[in-house]
């Protein structure tokens, strides 16, 4: 059995994969929010996640570690991977201290915050195309580009939302009071609205026009990203 799932809190996903387990689905492979699940003894296995220690694959210090606690390494691609271990050998939880899972959320958020910069910027890079670069007579590439846009725009929002949710954790773990979202998510929203209006005007206001507001609308897109980058709880 295949599901398709994106999931951008760590423990919402293990809550998820270990009441898979007590249904009786073993995940045997995990890649890109695609998860492959065979039939197993409802409850056999318990899950949890951590990055990878070298880029795009784990070292084989690690690995021995996982190895020697009886713990399985899941087939995935990306940065994450996912471990599961017979629920007869206890709980599994790979950082248990606080300093640790500290540096795992910490860690977490760092590659949350670098793959949503660099989804901002593909945006604004498309919206600056669709806004001012693609002639009129090219109906079918600017259909295309507003969709590709539309999409890249989504998940620069789900990642920011997922920066915000991991310094929430890190917050707590740290016993600090959780913080209002800052401003930077409503900022780059705003952005995205001005570029649709100048979209819209496109046909019907003065080109210098369409394209000040254009450029407004990507300079709200870079504040409102380096806000969301860089802010952290004070």
């Amino acid at each position: 059995m295949k599901k398709f799932k994106l999931c951008f809190d760590k423990n919402k996903e293990m809550d998820w994969l270990n009441e898979m387990s007590r249904q009786g689905w073993n995940l045997t492979k995990f890649g890109y929010g695609l998860y492959t699940f065979e039939p197993c003894t409802p409850g056999e296995y318990v899950y949890d996640c951590d990055l990878k220690n070298k880029g795009f694959s784990i070292s084989p210090d690690y690995r021995s570690i996982l190895e020697s606690q009886n713990i399985q390494i899941i087939p995935s691609g990306g940065f994450w991977f996912l471990v599961r271990r017979k629920a007869s050998d206890g709980p599994l939880q790979l950082y248990t201290d606080d300093q640790s899972r500290l540096e795992q959320y910490k860690k977490i958020r760092r590659m949350f915050k670098v793959t949503a910069i660099a989804e901002l910027m593909i945006l604004m890079f498309l919206t600056w195309d669709i806004a001012v670069m693609i002639p009129d007579r090219e109906p079918l590439i600017w259909t295309v580009m507003f969709l590709c846009t539309l999409l890249v725009g989504a998940a620069a929002l789900t990642l920011m939302n997922a920066v915000f949710q991991t310094s929430r954790e890190i917050a707590k773990i740290q016993g600090k009071s959780e913080e209002s979202y800052p401003c930077g998510q409503w900022v780059v929203a705003a952005g995205m609205l001005c570029m649709g209006i100048s979209l819209l005007l496109k046909d019907y206001a003065p080109e210098s026009v369409c394209e000040m507001i254009a450029g407004f609308a990507l300079g709200l897109e870079l504040v409102g990203a380096l806000t969301l980058a860089f802010r952290k709880f004070s």
